[in-house]
């Protein structure tokens, strides 16, 4: 019922915590060095939408929506020639869902100022929630979920690469 849920989101951000300890106190800094304010936060943030992320495509109220749907841009389609407001949103929201995470990964490590770097981490991340979702039966593997999502992360590089300019520029 609703507290399995609560134990099982309560169990997974636990677990999310350790790993992020260990990687970044312990892996990255060797677990001698302090960890400045503005990078703490930006990990902070990162670890934040890396969780809202999971959280909406793995762990809230799920489904098990049937086969794979692996035709790619048939999304697109549907909203297209259907012109329903749900493809359209659902659409929308793939790509929405993503600007934060190609927006927050340069930020957080300075590794992924790369863009290839960012994208190829995008495309794994929704990779593997898309593998996720047929081993959980929550959700539908959709190749258009993997294009969505690696747009988002484009167009949230593209914005963190502008901004990242601008101050770099002022100061």
């Amino acid at each position: 019922g609703e507290r399995g849920n609560h134990a099982l989101r309560g169990s997974f951000l636990l677990i999310a915590w350790g790993l992020v300890y260990k990687l970044i106190y312990k892996t990255i800094l060797h677990g001698k060095r302090s960890l400045p304010l503005k990078k703490a936060a930006a990990c902070g943030v990162c670890l934040a939408v890396i969780l809202v992320i999971v959280y909406a495509t793995l762990l809230r109220g799920g489904y098990w929506g049937g086969a794979p749907s692996l035709m790619p841009f048939a999304s697109y389609q549907a909203a297209w020639y259907q012109f329903h407001p749900v493809e359209w949103r659902n659409l929308i929201l793939n790509i929405c869902m993503f600007v934060p995470f190609g927006f927050m990964l340069p930020a957080a490590s300075e590794k992924f100022r790369k863009p290839w770097r960012t994208y190829l981490a995008g495309f794994a991340f929704t990779l593997l929630i898309e593998m996720l979702q047929i081993v959980f039966k929550r959700g539908i593997f959709e190749t258009d979920d993997l294009i969505n999502n690696l747009l988002g992360t484009i167009i949230g590089y593209g914005l963190f690469s502008l901004i990242f300019a601008a101050v770099k520029r002022r100061f």
